[in-house]
């Protein structure tokens, strides 16, 4: 199959949910899948965290920011008592600013993607959207799309979540999640490398263990 990734953030950020798409899709990789993931660059069209060799990546160059001026609107709160009615409306109106500021980032990655793969939808199998409730509603009208939700979204969007064929989530997210769609919203785990994550025989769990007994 050939996959096409959308993940804004995928290259410009590292953390949990850009980890889970990179491992995700590794593995599909490995069982001969082909995998294409489109992105956030900068206007240069370089971005700081490489993707595994196994995925193509599709930079999509510009100007782009989801926290833009986030950092000076912080730093001028810092400067207001802690306690203050002036700190509060500070951090209220720096968090208005902060949701506004990164909706109008994903609305600009979605339109974006709709105009570089118009038309070009039917070269790919699958398309995996990761949070961009909106742009996995546009291409489910298109072509077969999977939307993944990193945590719960407002029962305005449920009409567009209906349309997408594969809507998933884990944990918190998806028992929300089930609460609008019910069994058909798909658990899709964030996974453990037990090769890694297992007990094991050390010095300190004996001396807990120890401990333990003796008390």
């Amino acid at each position: 199959m050939k996959i096409l990734v959308l993940h804004a953030q995928l290259g410009v950020f590292q953390g949990g949910g850009e980890t889970f798409t990179k491992n995700l899709f590794t593995a599909f990789a490995r069982r001969g899948h082909q995998i294409s993931a489109a992105f956030v660059a900068d206007r240069h069209g370089r971005w700081p965290f490489p993707l595994p060799d196994c995925i193509e990546p599709i930079p999509q160059a510009g100007w782009w920011s989801s926290n833009l001026g986030q950092s000076t609107l912080s730093l001028i709160g810092r400067c207001l008592p802690t306690e203050s009615k002036s700190r509060k409306e500070w951090d209220r109106i720096q968090n208005g600013i902060d949701w506004r500021t990164f909706r109008w980032h994903n609305l600009r990655f979605q339109r974006r993607i709709e105009r570089e793969f118009a038309g070009r939808w039917t070269e790919f199998d699958a398309i995996y959207v990761q949070s961009n409730v909106r742009l996995a509603g546009t291409i489910a009208l298109k072509h077969p799309t999977m939307l993944m939700l990193p945590g719960p979204v407002g029962r305005e969007v449920l009409p567009i979540l209906r349309t997408i064929p594969a809507v998933c989530a884990h944990d918190d997210g998806l028992v929300r999640l089930r609460r609008m769609l019910g069994e058909s919203a798909i658990e899709l785990p964030l996974g453990l490398d037990t090769l890694l994550f297992s007990p094991g025989a050390t010095s300190v769990r004996q001396s807990w263990v120890g401990e333990s007994r003796r008390m």
